[in-house]
């Protein structure tokens, strides 16, 4: 009879050994080669199995991968071998959250599928926007118009503010084609990859549907499944109060939305967007220029990130508008535009 494989013995291990094989894991993980780096991962155990952050390469790798209850027990293997892994108890905490949402049938919107796509601080604006509008207009049905919605978290917001303070007298019709927009090429950090895997999977569009069913305002959300070239010119002129345009950031399509809004928009009523980092009085518009078909890119003058694209269709098509970190509005007055308050 063979004999049993021997187990390593921890006083034995080179305890540098374990760190090395681990780095090479991540290397393959960050480019998103996950068949290797898992196998690499494994050869780690190998030599160690109560090398916790094996374990939690793994439990990336099953979360990357949709795998959550499986990332759940690498997780909690991680902490048992070692506690003090602060990236292995929050991705805990974190995948816990999301299955415990399902579990219960309640929203989600937390970092599971990039589901959290707004800063707070801009939702917090964007409410105060509608909160003013609808104040303003008791008696008015709101129709909400927005392109880019995600897994539904601006929707939900806007469905919110319409129950609380305009019992509940309007619309949220939402534009997003739930499928790839972006190359990438351009976009290879993890959060892009899984904002990609998310839309080829159908996950993001039936995280968006679990949102709004589960929140109870199904009856006032509607989908409307396309992008905003497909959908837009279907629809009549001045039939939304609000139109909240956070999609496809560079310019031509940013161009696009926002001169469409114009016309959407009834007298009264109200353009928002998010991701203006910087307008053009605050950015070198040159260089702006220069890189509108970008993304995202740095201004060489204050170092600040920004969506080139979207500051340039703001400027060319609406000037200086009210912002708020990140967070624009303008009025619509008769023909023109005005800033508004927040």
């Amino acid at each position: 009879m063979g004999q049993p494989p021997l187990q390593p013995q921890r006083g034995s291990i080179d305890p540098a050994v374990p760190g090395k094989l681990c780095q090479v894991g991540w290397d393959l993980y960050h480019q998103g080669r996950f068949e290797e780096a898992e196998d690499q991962f494994g050869r780690v155990l190998q030599v160690d199995p109560c090398f916790g952050p094996g374990h939690f390469g793994l439990g990336e790798i099953a979360r990357d991968l949709r795998h959550y209850e499986k990332a759940r027990e690498l997780y909690r293997q991680a902490l048992q071998h070692r506690p003090t892994l602060e990236p292995a108890r929050l991705a805990l905490e974190d995948v816990e959250r999301y299955l415990h949402a399902m579990e219960q049938e309640q929203p989600y919107l937390g970092p599971i599928l990039a589901a959290h796509q707004t800063h707070p601080e801009r939702l917090r604006l964007m409410r105060r926007v509608l909160q003013d509008w609808c104040l303003a207009h008791p008696n008015q049905t709101c129709r909400i118009l927005e392109v880019g919605s995600w897994a539904g978290g601006s929707a939900l917001l806007w469905a919110e503010v319409l129950s609380e303070v305009h019992g509940g007298n309007g619309e949220i019709f939402c534009v997003d084609p739930w499928r790839g927009y972006f190359e990438m090429d351009h976009h290879r950090s993890r959060h892009y990859r899984v904002m990609r895997d998310a839309l080829e999977t159908g996950a993001i569009f039936q995280l968006f549907l679990h949102n709004v069913r589960t929140s109870g305002y199904q009856q006032i959300i509607v989908p409307l499944r396309g992008t905003s070239r497909q959908v837009f010119p279907c629809l009549a002129d001045e039939r939304f109060q609000l139109v909240f345009i956070d999609g496809s950031h560079f310019y031509e399509d940013a161009l696009f939305d926002i001169d469409q809004a114009r016309r959407l928009v009834a007298d009264g009523g109200l353009i928002c967007g998010d991701d203006l980092e910087l307008q053009a009085h605050e950015c070198d518009l040159d260089h702006a220029r220069a890189y509108h078909d970008h993304d995202y890119v740095a201004d060489p003058g204050s170092g600040t990130h920004f969506h080139p694209g979207v500051t340039l269709a703001v400027h060319e098509l609406l000037g200086e508008v009210s912002c708020w970190h990140g967070f624009w509005a303008m009025g619509r007055r008769g023909a023109g535009w005005e800033q508004v308050s927040c």
